[in-house]
């Protein structure tokens, strides 16, 4: 009996590390929204931002409706921005806009892989709303980004 209980303090010592280890790849990873700023009546706060994110506000300041590009499950920031914008964790987000979308209440969200997909589509449409998990090591021009 001896034997057993030692093994099993030791198997416990071993995986202690991983129980406390940190939530995994983007935890700790900062969030940051980019948007176009070419439109002259463009200068959203950190709340107007949030809403247009949770689909609560569907419009710039200057009138044109919201596109969104938000992570996919396969981007380092889904479950952040999850987390972070959403209360939850990406299938959160993911939940939330599919509701949305089937009510008829918004138009669908892109979901994209990479930042640099984001950063693209923001470019393209100057009415997008993207969701970064890091800060661009280029920012393009007339395109700003806020941190979340």
């Amino acid at each position: 009996m001896k034997l057993r209980e030692l093994l099993l303090v030791v198997l416990i010592a071993c995986c202690m590390p991983f129980v406390f280890a940190s939530e995994g790849p983007g935890t700790g990873a900062g969030l940051f929204v980019v948007f176009s700023d070419n439109a002259s009546n463009r200068t959203p706060d950190a709340a107007m931002l949030k809403r247009m994110l949770l689909g609560q506000l569907f419009e710039w300041p200057d009138g044109n409706r919201v596109r969104l590009a938000l992570p996919s499950s396969k981007s380092p920031a889904y479950n952040v921005a999850g987390s972070r914008i959403f209360g939850g964790n990406g299938r959160t987000m993911t939940r939330l806009w599919l509701q949305k979308v089937f009510s008829g209440e918004s138009r669908a969200p892109a979901f994209l892989d990479t930042d640099a997909d984001v950063l693209d589509e923001v470019m393209r449409n100057p009415n997008t709303l993207g969701v970064l998990g890091s800060m661009p090591d280029e920012l393009p021009s007339g395109v700003r980004v806020m941190e979340l």
